[in-house]
């Protein structure tokens, strides 16, 4: 979403972590802030009112009950198709439920649907606002202190989120819900307990795409990435030509993020074997070495740069690589013209090759650890991340740039998770506080921005990856 983090630049990824936006957030957070603050929306009044447990969690209508399996009723959570109205005990009704973020919803489309669970269910909504770059930092002081909220967003901190986590099943989830991608959920499930859930057709999803800025590539003469992809032509060399036609005609080429680039092809830092509950290192693959000596070749070309993303909204930037949250119009992009935006899949290695890469990162929400509404923290994660809830309150279709974009939005969002990027939790884990992209920032300075070095770097990085992929497998172990 996430998602401030994909936008650092290596080389400035200190300086520039405490002054960007994260996420859809519109106010930028600095080193200095330790304090989490409240923000209340125009929809609510705020009362802290503890929530009681009671009945488990169930929807009526829209398509009538069920299990994952087809099967009818479940023990808690959403039970059946999604649309419907949530049926809330009446002991829930009155109480509020906090939801942890960085992101101010009253702002973006999940707005109204926040107005609409709140008239809907009589829960109230408390937003509050924790700096992205201190995230889960601030949440693990919050659950010791007793301040705990009911709803944590994850933004791959798989499994250094355990510090602040609870099994969804707390909350009155049935994961078994054929409302849930059971990706996520079992990619979140350790011992039999889960502990990460989203939506099948979340508006709140990542993957990642390439955008490139159409009147630049029009005023030049230059071919297009979607030009190149009719023609099945789109792949690392017509990458390059783009680059290297952008900067000739006197602008910045683009930005490549080595990191995004090798995860397309399965080859990022680390691995996590979704069945086996597993984290290897991965840097041993081909085609990490691949992609790293791609971004260095281009580097050294001088047909990149390490500029942050003002360059790219200003118009002065060709390409970037970013996620599809830069397709809704309160994203990465909202401040430019959407006429003059392209997109394209991420290109494939060669022409040959069966398919465009899927590259991505699981965005995926939680229960908190000693959440004092966990039922009505249940509620709020069907209502919020059911894509119905956007239709029904009127913020599904305007929540993109266009047409174009909310069908490529869809359109990569509806494949499968590929190759999940993993590595900043067991960074993480290694070296609490670490920045995002802690590995990356290893990997160019040990090549000292040479391609000719990638295996140097291999190298020089190999034991610290091995270290952080058996440092997430032990703290995986501990709840085993």
């Amino acid at each position: 979403m996430q998602f401030f983090k994909r936008f650092t630049p290596i080389a400035l990824a200190a300086a520039l972590l405490v002054s960007m936006t994260g996420c859809g957030g519109n106010t930028a957070q600095t080193e200095e802030e330790d304090e989490y603050e409240v923000v209340v929306s125009e929809y609510e009044v705020v009362e802290d009112v503890p929530g009681g447990g009671g009945e488990t969690a169930s929807r009526t209508g829209g398509g009538g009950t069920g299990t994952a399996s087809g099967g009818t009723g479940s023990t808690g959570g959403s039970t059946g198709g999604s649309g419907g109205t949530l049926t809330v005990p009446k002991e829930l009704r009155g109480t509020t439920v906090k939801y942890a973020t960085w992101i101010d919803d009253t702002k973006t489309e999940a707005g109204p649907v926040i107005a609409g669970f709140e008239k809907e269910t009589g829960i109230k909504v408390q937003l509050v606002t924790v700096p992205q770059h201190t995230y889960l930092t601030k949440l693990a002081a919050m659950v010791t202190s007793g301040q705990a909220p009911d709803v944590y967003q994850d933004n791959e901190e798989w499994p250094h989120l355990f510090s602040i986590a609870a099994p969804v099943e707390n909350a009155g989830i049935n994961v078994n819900d054929p409302i849930w991608d059971q990706t996520v959920i079992k990619y979140g499930t350790v011992n039999g307990k889960h502990y990460l859930v989203n939506t099948v057709g979340s508006l709140w999803q990542e993957k990642d795409l390439v955008y490139y800025n159409k009147k630049i590539f029009a005023n030049s003469g230059i071919t297009t990435p979607t030009e190149y992809e009719k023609a099945n032509n789109w792949t690392w060399d017509t990458f390059y030509k783009c680059l290297s036609d952008v900067k000739a005609a006197g602008y910045i080429g683009g930005f490549i993020n080595p990191n995004l680039l090798a995860n397309s092809v399965g080859g990022g830092f680390l691995k996590y074997d979704i069945n086996a509950g597993k984290f290897t290192s991965n840097v041993d693959n081909p085609n990490f070495a691949a992609a790293w000596q791609f971004y260095l070749r281009a580097l050294k070309a001088g047909i990149i740069d390490q500029d942050p993303p003002d360059a790219f909204r200003a118009g002065r930037c060709g390409l970037y690589m970013q996620g599809t949250y830069g397709l809704k119009k309160t994203g990465y992009w909202g401040v430019m013209d959407p006429d003059d935006l392209g997109f394209a899949h991420y290109p494939k290695m060669k022409a040959s090759d069966a398919k465009y890469p899927n590259g991505s990162f699981l965005l995926a929400y939680g229960l908190c650890k000693n959440a004092k509404n966990p039922k009505a923290a249940g509620y709020f994660l069907q209502y919020y991340l059911d894509p119905e809830s956007y239709k029904k309150n009127g913020s599904y279709h305007s929540a993109f740039l266009n047409e174009e974009a909310e069908k490529f939005y869809f359109e990569l969002n509806s494949q499968p998770f590929d190759n999940i990027m993993v590595e900043n939790g067991p960074g993480n884990l290694m070296r609490e506080g670490a920045q995002f992209y802690y590995f990356q920032n290893l990997m160019l300075n040990a090549c000292k921005k040479d391609p000719s070095q990638v295996q140097t770097g291999v190298a020089t990085i190999r034991n610290q990856v091995q270290d952080a992929a058996k440092t997430a497998n032990d703290t995986l172990a501990k709840l085993r």
